[in-house]
C-alpha cells in the first residue's frame, strides 16, 4: 500500500495519513455511466408502518492493556532473573467485568539488534492470575544442543512472575529464538533483549459492561541523586492531559468509580522516598505515593477524581525527605476504574508503542520496534460486513510526549509491521504529531476521528527535518469507545412531505428508544436526474444507524429527467428544505431533535447536503409556504465526492455539463447565465454559521475531480470553519478500492456523525 493512500486534514488544514476507517455508507458500484454514484443509508419499505424484525446488534467487547516495563531488559543468565528493571502491578479481577480472555505478550529480541524484535503472545493466563496479587516480568536465557544435527539453538524467554519471586504465573512464558548455528551452544552466550511487556484484558459482554480499569503509563525507569526535597521532574518525563467526559461527550470516561496514581520505586538510604502525579498546568502537587523499602516496591495511593482538572496536563515527579537520596522509579500508572450498572458507555483507551524514550536523527522515518497489534475482533467489529455489527463507535488519535533539537521533529505510527521485519512499504495511516520545542511536549494528532486498518500490527516511528535530534518518551494510540444503546427498528416508507408526488420520504425510527434522537438526514445522488432509492444496501444501512438510536430520512426530491417531470433548479433545494422543515414540524411525532439533525449526501446528493447546512433561511426562489416557520438548516453536513464548485464541474467534465448541469439549470451554461452556477454552488454559498463539514474525496475521480473538494476544504479553512477532509485513492463511489478498504472508511464517517450529534 503506498504510504499516501489516505490524506486527511481538519480544521487547521494539518495533513495526517490515515489508512482506513469505518461505519456509514456501503460501496455501491456506480455502473459505468457518466455520474457514477455511491448513496448511502435507509429504508427500503416493506409495507407503511410495518415494523421491521431486527435483532439490534450488541455485544459490547474491548481490550484494555497494561504496560508493565519501562526501560530495556537484557541478561545470560540461564535462570530467570529481573534484570534490574521490571516495574510492578497488582491484578484485581473485580475491576473489569465481563472478563473473557488475559494474555501475557513481550517483544523478545537477539541483545540490542532491536530490528530482531518479535512480539510474543502466551495462552490465556485469567484463571492463573491471583487477586490482590503484584506480579513483575523476569527473563531467562537458554541454549539447546541437538547432537543428531549438530546445531545450537539459543532462546530469550519472558515471565510474569510475583513480586516477591516465589511464583511463576502457569503458561505466561513466552519465548523466541535469538540466535541458531552449527556445533555446540556457544561459550559466550549471545544476549537476550526483551523490549517491552504488557498485559492484554478483554472484556465481552452479550449486552453490557459495567466495569473496567484503564491504566496510563506515566513512568520511566530512572535512578535520580536528590540534593534537596523539592518535586523534580524526569529525565524523560510522559505528559498526561485529564479529559473530563461530562465536558466533552466525545471523550475521557463516564462512571469514574476513583482514579488512583500508583508507582514502583526504592530509596538507595531507606529514608522516604516518593514518586507525585503533578499538575504542570497549575504548577501544583496532585497527590504522592511513598516507600523507605531499598527494594522495589509497589505503592498506590488514594482516589484524586476530584483534584484532577479537565485540559490540565500531568506527569510524575520525585522527591526525598532527607538529602542526599537516590530514588529509583520502575514505573508509574494512572488508573481509572469505571462502574455503572447500567452499563459504561465511555471508555478512553490506551495502547502504547514507546514505554520508554527513544532518541534518533534519522531524517527518514526509522520505528522503534514497539510492535503492537490492533484487533478489530476484541471490540466485535466485523468489518467485512457492509453494516455496523456492533454497539460501538470508536474514534483514533495518537499521542506523543517529544522534543527536538533539529527544525522539525515528527512522531508518526507505521502499520503492516511484520513480527521479527519490519513495517510493510512502511505504510503510514496516522498523523504527524511535529514539535518544533526544545523541551518536552505533549502533541496530538489534529483530530479524534480517523479510522484504522484491521489486524494490523502496529508500530511508532520518528523522523527530523534538518539536523539534530528528537526524543520521546513515550506514545500511546489512543481508543475513544463509544457504546451506544440498540434499539429495534420501525421503518415506514413513501410519506408526503409536500404536495408534489416526488416529495416524500422514507424514514427510519428506533423503537422505544428516549424522545429528542439525532436526526440524520440521506440525499442520494445520480446526477439529479434519476431516483436512488431501489437499492437494497439503503434498507440495511437505515436499519444500521436507526439500531444505534438514529433517526434517519431518506429524501426523495424533484428530479430533471423527463419521466420525473423535468424539474429545474431551484425545485431541488427547495424541496430539500422543505423536506427538513416537515421534519421539524412534526418532531414530537417522529421522535428527532429538532437541534441535532445532520445533512448526508453522495455524488450530486451531496451539493444538496452542503446547501442545507449553509443556507440559514429558505432559498429565495422557493415560494412554498409549507411550514415556514420551521428552520431549513441541519447543523452539519457529510459530502461523499460531490460537486461543491458547479462551473468548474462544467467546464472540467463535458459530460456532466452537458447530461447533468445543463438540463439541471435551466438549460444555460456558466457563460449564458453565471449566476444561477453560483447560486446552486456550495462554495458560493459559505456563511460563518454553517455546521461542521466533512468531505470525503477521492485522487481518481474523474466524475467529480479531485479538486472539488480541494476547494471545498480551502474555502472553509480560509473561513475559520470546522471541517475534515479525507482523500483515498480511488475513483467516483469507492472506485479502485477493495471491500475491506472502503468498509473501514465507515469508521470515519460514522465517528465524525457521533462526535456531532452523539445519540
Amino acid at each position: 500500500m503506498h504510504s499516501d493512500f489516505f490524506k486527511y486534514k481538519t480544521s487547521p488544514g494539518k495533513i495526517v495519513f490515515p489508512l482506513f476507517n469505518k461505519h456509514n455508507f456501503f460501496v455501491v458500484g456506480c455502473g459505468i455511466s457518466v455520474i457514477l454514484f455511491i448513496t448511502i443509508i435507509f429504508l427500503r419499505p416493506v409495507s407503511t408502518f410495518a415494523k421491521k424484525a431486527v435483532t439490534p446488534p450488541k455485544d459490547p467487547a474491548i481490550e484494555q492493556q497494561i504496560d508493565i516495563q519501562d526501560s530495556s531488559l537484557s541478561t545470560t543468565s540461564v535462570t530467570y532473573t529481573d534484570a534490574s528493571g521490571s516495574g510492578f502491578f497488582t491484578w484485581n479481577s473485580t475491576r473489569y467485568a465481563s472478563l473473557a480472555h488475559v494474555y501475557f505478550e513481550a517483544g523478545i529480541a537477539k541483545n540490542t539488534a532491536i530490528s530482531t524484535t518479535k512480539r510474543i503472545r502466551s495462552a490465556d493466563i485469567l484463571a492463573n492470575l491471583v487477586n490482590g496479587t503484584t506480579y513483575k516480568v523476569r527473563i531467562e536465557y537458554g541454549c539447546s544442543y541437538n547432537s543428531t544435527s549438530n546445531t545450537f539453538t539459543e532462546t530469550g524467554y519472558a515471565e510474569l512472575w510475583s513480586a516477591d519471586n516465589t511464583t511463576e504465573v502457569t503458561a505466561s512464558a513466552v519465548s523466541n529464538t535469538i540466535n541458531s548455528g552449527s556445533g555446540t551452544c556457544p561459550t559466550t552466550p549471545t544476549t537476550v533483549g526483551v523490549r517491552f511487556s504488557r498485559l492484554i484484558i478483554l472484556q465481552s459482554d452479550p449486552n453490557l459492561i459495567t466495569d473496567t480499569d484503564t491504566s496510563i503509563n506515566l513512568g520511566h525507569t530512572e535512578t535520580s541523586n536528590l540534593t534537596n526535597t523539592n518535586d523534580h521532574v524526569l529525565q524523560f518525563p510522559k505528559i498526561w492531559m485529564f479529559t473530563d467526559h461530562t465536558k466533552h461527550s466525545n471523550g475521557g470516561w463516564d462512571s469514574i468509580k476513583d482514579i488512583l496514581f500508583s508507582a514502583t520505586l526504592a530509596s538507595s538510604t531507606g529514608t522516604p522516598v516518593s514518586a507525585c502525579l503533578y499538575d504542570i498546568t497549575s504548577n501544583s502537587e496532585i497527590t504522592c505515593v511513598s516507600t523507605s523499602s531499598t527494594t522495589p516496591a509497589y505503592v498506590t495511593g488514594g482516589d484524586v477524581t476530584a483534584l484532577l482538572t479537565d485540559g490540565h496536563q500531568y506527569e510524575t515527579y520525585l522527591k526525598v525527605s532527607t538529602t542526599p537520596t537516590a530514588v529509583t522509579l520502575y514505573n508509574s500508572f494512572v488508573t481509572v476504574e469505571q462502574s455503572n450498572p447500567s452499563g459504561l458507555g465511555a471508555i478512553e483507551l490506551y495502547d502504547d508503542f514507546n514505554p520508554y524514550y527513544v532518541t534518533l536523527a534519522a531524517t527518514t522515518y526509522s520505528q522503534h520496534y514497539f510492535m503492537n497489534d490492533w484487533e478489530p475482533a476484541n471490540f466485535n467489529l466485523q468489518t467485512s460486513q457492509s453494516v455496523p455489527s456492533s454497539s460501538e463507535v470508536l474514534a483514533f488519535h495518537v499521542e506523543t510526549t517529544e522534543k527536538t533539537t533539529a527544525s522539525t521533529g515528527s512522531t508518526i505510527l507505521f502499520a503492516g509491521c511484520i513480527p521479527g521485519g519490519s513495517c510493510s512499504n512502511k505504510t503510514v495511516f496516522a498523523s504527524n504529531m511535529d514539535t518544533a520545542n526544545t523541551a518536552y511536549t505533549r502533541v496530538r494528532t489534529p483530530d479524534s476521528s480517523f479510522g484504522m486498518q484491521s489486524n494490523f500490527e502496529l508500530d511508532s516511528a520518528f523522523d527530523i527535518t534538518g539536523t539534530g535530534t528528537t526524543t520521546s518518551s513515550v506514545t500511546w494510540l489512543i481508543i475513544n469507545v463509544n457504546i451506544i444503546p440498540t434499539y429495534a427498528v420501525q421503518e415506514t416508507t413513501e410519506i408526503p412531505y409536500g404536495p408534489n408526488a416526488l416529495e416524500t420520504y422514507d424514514q427510519c425510527l428506533p423503537v422505544n428508544a428516549p424522545p429528542n434522537r439525532p436526526g440524520l438526514v440521506i440525499i442520494h445522488g445520480g446526477g439529479w436526474s434519476s431516483e436512488d432509492d431501489s437499492l437494497s444496501q439503503y434498507q440495511d444501512l437505515c436499519n444500521a444507524y436507526a439500531t444505534e438510536g438514529y433517526a434517519v430520512f431518506d429524501i426523495d426530491y424533484r428530479l430533471t429527467a423527463k419521466k420525473f417531470g423535468g424539474s429545474q433548479w431551484p425545485d431541488q433545494v427547495g424541496d430539500i428544505q422543505l423536506a427538513v422543515r416537515y421534519i421539524r414540524a412534526n418532531a414530537s411525532q417522529n421522535g428527532v431533535d429538532p437541534t441535532r439533525i445532520c445533512s448526508y449526501g453522495t455524488s450530486s446528493g451531496s451539493q444538496l447536503a452542503l446547501l442545507l447546512d449553509e443556507l440559514q433561511t429558505i432559498h429565495a426562489a422557493d415560494v412554498s409556504s409549507i411550514d415556514a416557520s420551521y428552520s431549513p438548516t441541519t447543523q452539519c453536513a457529510l459530502d461523499s465526492y460531490g460537486p461543491v464548485d458547479l462551473t468548474r464541474e462544467y467546464n472540467e467534465n463535458a459530460n456532466v455539463g452537458q447530461f447533468s448541469l445543463y438540463p439541471l439549470l435551466d438549460n444555460q451554461t456558466p457563460t449564458s447565465d453565471p449566476a444561477i452556477y453560483q447560486d446552486a454552488s456550495p462554495v458560493n454559498n459559505i456563511t460563518p454559521q454553517m455546521g461542521p463539514v466533512f468531505i470525503l474525496q477521492g485522487t481518481q475521480d474523474t466524475t467529480v475531480p479531485p479538486d472539488q473538494g480541494q476547494e471545498m476544504q480551502q474555502d472553509l479553512q480560509t473561513a475559520g470553519l470546522p471541517y475534515n477532509y479525507l482523500q483515498y485513492v480511488g475513483g467516483h463511489g469507492y472506485l479502485n478500492l477493495s471491500q475491506g478498504q472502503a468498509d473501514m472508511i465507515r469508521e470515519q464517517l460514522n465517528a465524525f456523525l457521533v462526535n456531532q450529534e452523539h445519540p
